[in-house]
């Protein structure tokens, strides 16, 4: 039954007994052998991480416990947040991601080894439902300061479909979690439930994918490494945002989104890759994407000076707006263009997205020996050579086509800004800089290729 057909039920019907099919009795029953069982393998980190709440984590404290349950149980305030008020993703740091991920992971296989499925469900309860339903000392009990929709995961058994949870398991689980036990085992519907099918980043079927850095070449990368005949992108656009967009702030993805990805993929032993330099600076992104075990995660590096160059160029540049250049759509905010590039050194904002430093350290300690980094003046330089070795690093088979050509694109050659003007002002700007150079410089040296003259400083 769907959501709207609960709406246009009257609260005494609501909170009468529900009357359940064949399936139904039959998840009802099973979970009703136990629910104490189901009821504590629910208890799992978030499932989501929202904009807007000030909730906040002693991760320290949390890093110390080994008692995942424990764990779970300490964030469990936090999954049942209001939607307007969910967690603020500026509260955790990449340690605390990283936790609420794993806790996530430990959640749901563990459902699953009970002989469980998860799911996502929302309910938003009335505690006029709970006392016509005969539990008013739920009411009592402080029910009324709990936000009236509330958000979380529940482990269910297998025998239980969505209509199920929504009809019944939403309910007896509710009841459990507001008044501390089931009551009595009669079904009473409580509020309205709505219910998704979670399941785990490992069920995406991918290969590779081009994770960043954006602004060093990722097009190019994409466009020309699709024309090896073992090769194929999820999509024909320069920018798949599946991990950036479509499960954005998602620590576990709907059965749903799994589903259609992996539908997308085509029935041929190519490999399949996916192209989005966002996920370089996405923390849930890069997170979701490492938890594929079998993913390699393709990371192209240029110069820090010139790639904040030319994001300054697209988003702030005067000259380059006037010129047609850059449309004054892309540029990031309403406030004036500048004259000169010496001005984004008062540009704090600006320049702490430019950094490349936190994001590679990141990406090698979540990807270790699955992340190939390698310069973009290898791709410019011996291009066929370098686009051989990726691809049979990759594990594509064969060589590329004899025709297959290696173009840049989104490249513009010549002056950029009035940077090259001032070599001065150049070398202040790689003072900025200097800790994303010696990174950069790093992650080359740990993937086995040489550092570029251009950065050493």
């Amino acid at each position: 039954m769907s959501c709207r057909t609960h709406a246009s039920l009257g609260l005494s019907l609501l909170a009468a007994s529900i009357a359940v099919s064949g399936s139904s009795q039959s998840c009802s029953a099973a979970y009703l052998e136990d629910p104490e069982r189901w009821f504590a393998l629910s208890r799992i980190a978030l499932t989501q991480l929202n904009p807007g709440s000030s909730h906040a984590v002693d991760f320290d404290e949390l890093a110390r416990k080994t008692d995942v349950e424990a764990f779970s149980q300490t964030l469990l305030p936090a999954v049942y947040a209001s939607r307007s008020e969910a967690n603020d993703l500026h509260a955790f740091d990449n340690e605390g991601l990283a936790l609420i991920f794993q806790a996530a992971k430990v959640g749901i296989f563990t459902c699953w080894s009970e002989g469980g499925r998860l799911w996502e469900h929302e309910m938003t309860h009335n505690d006029t439902l709970f006392e016509e339903a005969g539990l008013s000392s739920c009411v009592d009990r402080g029910l009324k300061q709990v936000p009236k929709t509330v958000r979380g995961a529940l482990c269910a058994p297998q025998e239980c479909d969505g209509a199920d949870i929504e009809e019944s398991v939403a309910h007896y689980h509710a009841i459990m979690f507001h008044c501390g036990s089931l009551q009595d085992a009669s079904p009473k519907k409580v509020g309205l439930a709505e219910a998704s099918e979670l399941w785990h980043w490992s069920r995406l079927k991918l290969d590779f994918a081009i994770v960043g850095v954006d602004n060093c070449g990722t097009n190019s990368l994409r466009m020309n490494l699709q024309q090896h005949p073992g090769v194929a992108f999820t999509s024909e656009e320069a920018v798949d945002d599946f991990f950036t967009s479509t499960v954005e702030r998602r620590t576990l993805p709907l059965r749903s989104q799994v589903e259609a990805f992996n539908a997308r993929r085509p029935a041929t032993t190519r490999l399949w890759g996916l192209s989005d330099g966002g996920i370089f600076s996405a923390p849930l992104a890069r997170l979701a994407a490492s938890h594929i075990p079998s993913l390699k995660a393709l990371l192209v590096v240029c110069d820090p000076l010139g790639r904040m160059e030319k994001e300054f160029m697209l988003y702030h540049y005067c000259a380059a707006l006037a010129s047609g250049d850059v449309l004054p759509g892309a540029r990031s905010d309403r406030r004036r263009c500048a004259e000169s590039i010496a001005e984004a050194l008062e540009m704090p904002d600006f320049l702490r997205m430019q950094r490349l430093a936190p994001s590679l350290i990141e990406m090698r300690a979540l990807f270790g020996e699955k992340l190939l980094v390698f310069h973009q003046e290898l791709l410019r330089l011996a291009p066929r050579i370098t686009y051989t070795g990726l691809a049979t690093t990759l594990g594509a088979r064969g060589p590329f086509p004899l025709e297959a050509s290696f173009r840049r694109y989104n490249s513009r050659r010549g002056h950029r800004t009035d940077l090259c003007r001032d070599m001065a002002l150049a070398e202040r700007f790689k003072q900025v800089l200097s800790e994303d150079y010696d990174e950069v410089a790093q992650a080359l040296l740990l993937s086995g290729n040489e550092v570029p003259d251009r950065l050493r400083l």
